[in-house]
């Protein structure tokens, strides 16, 4: 009997204790994991939107700077016409984005609308800059009006 006190019963505390611990370990561990994964995921979507936002920005103002440039380059009157207006529409959209630093608080759908007007200005740009101009010259005939005037007829 008394054996059996000093060996059997001393291991079966520790071990017992050391179960324990572990257990709480690991109950912690779990605890931990179920709070701070859902807010890590929650802090990378924040991230991810600031990521877009900067990045359409960014490539608005590129836009912008290139199209400037690009104006000063063209010869043809038509495309340099339809750049200028391009140009006004981007800046009319630059002074509602830079007001009261109004980029920052845009949702995420005011976002993608903006992103997806970027697209479309930046497809507009890059035609334009090819010399592809969506107008034509029109070319009146003046004939039957010269000839309406020789007659006498008007």
């Amino acid at each position: 009997m008394r054996r059996d006190m000093m060996t059997a019963r001393f291991k079966r505390d520790n071990v017992a204790a050391l179960a324990v611990v572990l257990f709480f370990l690991i109950l912690a561990t779990e605890i931990f994991l179920a709070v701070w994964i859902p807010m890590r995921l929650y802090k990378d979507s924040v991230f991810a939107e600031s990521v877009v936002r900067i990045g359409t920005m960014s490539k608005f103002d590129g836009l912008r700077k290139d199209l400037a440039q690009s104006i000063k380059d063209q010869t043809d009157p038509a495309v340099v016409t339809e750049m200028k207006m391009l140009q006004a529409q981007l800046n009319m959209l630059a002074i509602y984005l830079k007001s009261d630093d109004r980029s920052k608080r845009l949702s995420a759908e005011q976002v993608e609308l903006v992103r997806t007007e970027l697209e479309n200005a930046s497809r507009q740009y890059y035609r334009l800059k090819r010399g592809k101009s969506v107008s034509s010259p029109l070319k009146p005939d003046i004939t039957p009006c010269i000839k309406a005037i020789a007659e006498g007829k008007i």
